[in-house]
């Protein structure tokens, strides 16, 4: 790792860190805890507690592992209320093959296309990749076409589960297909927000509580 590489690692988490203090200090203020972020319908069910955009950043620190790993335990969240929903899994675990698959292969290239580079300079770069650069684009084109079947997939399932907790809001096609899996964490990141579920005091209306309330007033 050269100098700037080691200057440019460090701006990033530095960002990431203040970013993340600044949110904590305006949570503090505004008198939000702990309790108060696991009492939601992402919490509960989805283990989703971070802001979007904090899953964002962190997510480009990692390199897209965080974003595989939640695409992993989505999908298994929802195997497990609505068993149809087993392909997404599988969809998901060939994506994070291509995925580590399309790493080796870029870190195997490293050293040869950067040094190529030097000599040869960027307009050489299609040339230096040679084979290697047209399997990273295949297997990348390949990754797309899944995570966007695994968007639109997810995206009646999730308006579904969120419809029986009582936070059913509906969800856009547009951003499923140009915000996928990001869309989805923030759909059920502020599930109570969106369909208008804030109570008095800043605090999210509990859908459990709310559907019990419902039910006793019937009787």
């Amino acid at each position: 790792m050269d100098l700037l590489t080691f200057i440019m690692c460090w701006i990033v988490f530095a960002v990431i860190a203040g970013w993340r203090f600044y949110i904590w200090k305006n949570e503090s203020k505004a008198g939000i805890t702990l309790e108060d972020r696991n009492d939601t319908f992402g919490a509960k069910f989805f283990g989703v507690r971070m802001r979007t955009i904090d899953f964002v950043l962190l997510n480009f620190v990692t390199g897209n592992f965080l974003f595989a790993y939640f695409c992993y335990d989505m999908s298994k969240r929802l195997k497990k209320r609505y068993p149809q929903a087993g392909i997404m899994v599988v969809l998901v675990i060939i994506g994070i093959a291509l995925m580590m698959w399309n790493a080796n292969l870029l870190m195997a290239q490293y050293d040869r296309v950067f040094s190529s580079l030097k000599e040869t300079g960027i307009a050489q770069l299609p040339v230096t990749l040679g084979w290697a650069g047209t399997v990273f684009a295949v297997i990348s084109l390949v990754e797309l076409v899944i995570l966007i079947a695994l968007s639109l997939m997810s995206k009646g399932y999730i308006e579904r589960f969120m419809m029986e907790e009582g936070v059913g809001c509906s969800m856009s096609w547009i951003f499923c297909l140009i915000m996928p899996i990001f869309y989805q964490y923030y759909c059920i990141r502020n599930a109570e927000k969106r369909c208008g579920k804030e109570v008095p005091g800043g605090q999210q209306e509990n859908p459990l509580d709310s559907a019990s309330s419902d039910t006793a007033g019937t009787k």
